[in-house]
């Protein structure tokens, strides 16, 4: 099924967030290895507020990524806590239940911000 022009948007969105990210954080937040994603903290499909925020884009290497979700996610949570903060993790929470229009004009302007 052909993706329409706000499915797309927002992929290239999401894809410019992390690509920035990692230029900026080019390091495994767990094992200091050369990160090559990032992981959303708060599930994409949880929160398209948070889709693009730094806050919630970890850097991670694909090692450590495939761990985080082959059942380890727990043991990870307590670990970002720990580095990150209760704070930060409270406030992620809380902004999770943000909710935005998720339509087209909403993705081009998360796309002018990301340039």
């Amino acid at each position: 099924m052909k993706k329409t022009k706000k499915q797309l948007l927002k992929i290239k969105c999401v894809k410019r967030a992390t690509q920035q990210h990692l230029l900026a954080n080019p390091h495994c937040i767990f094992c200091g290895k050369q990160a090559n994603t990032c992981h959303h903290f708060i599930r994409q499909s949880r929160s398209n507020y948070l889709r693009c925020d730094k806050r919630n884009l970890i850097p991670i290497c694909t090692e450590e990524h495939c761990k985080l979700h082959s059942g380890y996610e727990q043991i990870y949570t307590g670990i970002l806590i720990k580095k990150l903060g209760q704070k930060w993790f409270d406030d992620l929470e809380r902004d999770s239940t943000i909710r935005i229009k998720d339509n087209l004009g909403f993705w081009q302007e998360m796309w002018e911000k990301l340039q």
